[in-house]
């Protein structure tokens, strides 16, 4: 599989409940359980990365902010947009984003190592759209 120049990157963030404090880093929490989508491939990185982290696999982002609202996880990490649009949905005073990781999830368009043809095009159009995505993504306050 081939894949164009990102097209967003977006910040790994922890939710927690709104009682907790700010985390700086996420080696300081890292005995607590913590959240993320089973299959994630950023799970990984943070399972080689960082020595005895308490990763619990979760089914969805919805299962994962469910279980941080009832205590069963201390935090949920995902990234910003994703953590931001099921907090305003479903859990307005109930979580909030605690800490912005150093890790960020860059999105790309995967096409078939067959068809290079493909790729160009896809390129492309992510060359063009950028723009598009860099400014919605700062009217969301999802870039700095």
């Amino acid at each position: 599989m081939d894949f164009t120049s990102a097209y967003i990157n977006l910040p790994i963030v922890i939710a927690t409940t709104v009682d907790k404090a700010f985390i700086g880093e996420i080696k300081s929490v890292k005995t607590e359980k913590l959240g993320m989508v089973k299959g994630y491939a950023i799970a990984n990185i943070f399972r080689d990365s960082i020595k005895d982290i308490n990763i619990v696999d979760v089914e969805s982002i919805s299962d994962g902010l469910k279980r941080v609202e009832s205590g069963e996880l201390f935090g949920y990490i995902d990234n910003l947009m994703v953590i931001e649009n099921s907090i305003q949905k479903d859990f307005t005073g109930v979580l909030k984003v605690s800490s912005r990781l150093d890790e960020e999830a860059t999105l790309a368009v995967g096409t078939r190592n067959d068809e290079p043809l493909l790729k160009d095009i896809f390129e492309k159009l992510v060359k063009q759209s950028g723009m598009v995505v860099t400014r919605y993504a700062l009217q969301f306050k999802l870039l700095t």
